[in-house]
């Protein structure tokens, strides 16, 4: 695994091939679009969908959380795939175990598809935040926003990527006043965005972070 050093606003954020980004200083995690219980809904609605692309994500995050150590971890939105079934019921306990084994803070930028009760999230261990989460110069957000002065935005939703000789190729979309992280969830599909000429897109190769 090869990541690579971003610094934004004179802060150091590490872009890892798990398609997750860590902020340094905070020790804070970053993923979006995770879509927890999306193959388990397919299945309830008669659709076959293995449960290896669920085990592997929440594999993932558990190494993540090994790696880097982190005493918090944002949710950007789309942590779950709207109805509730056995595999976020799984995901709650692995947020209750983290919670207090490790003192790890888990917070939820809601995002369109996170539609469960208030008290669901805290059951599984979970803060809510604002839609529009602010703290030292940073927004965190779901989706894209109107950009705000001398404020830099994280988010998801978009699922950036790009095609490279036939392969779909996950990426992290970085401009001026934003960086749109890949979607973690392994059960979802990726989107070509409208890059503008001094955006950057830094794309997940074998299993290395590579500015294309």
């Amino acid at each position: 695994m090869k990541n690579y050093n971003l610094s934004i606003k004179g802060e150091e954020f590490i872009l890892c091939p798990e398609k997750a980004v860590f902020w340094k200083r905070k020790r804070t995690l970053i993923v979006a679009d995770l879509h927890f219980g999306k193959a388990g809904h397919f299945r309830k609605a008669g659709i076959y969908i293995p449960r290896a692309s669920f085990e592997n994500d929440l594999s993932r995050l558990d190494q993540l959380l090994i790696y880097f150590a982190p005493t918090r971890v944002f949710f950007l939105g789309d942590l779950f795939h709207s109805l509730e079934n056995n595999e976020c019921e799984e995901v709650g306990a692995f947020f209750r175990e983290k919670r207090k084994e490790l003192g790890i803070e888990f917070l939820l930028v809601p995002g369109n598809h996170d539609i469960f009760e208030k008290e669901r999230y805290q059951d599984f261990s979970l803060e809510l935040t604002d839609l529009d989460h602010r703290e030292d110069g940073f927004r965190f957000v779901h989706e894209p926003m109107n950009p705000v002065e001398n404020w830099f935005l994280f988010c998801g939703h978009i699922h950036p990527g790009l095609f490279i000789s036939g392969s779909r190729v996950p990426c992290f979309w970085f401009s001026e006043q934003q960086l749109v992280l890949p979607p973690f969830g392994s059960f979802t599909g990726t989107v070509r965005p409208k890059i503008q000429k001094h955006d950057k897109m830094f794309g997940i190769v074998d299993k290395t972070v590579l500015e294309l």
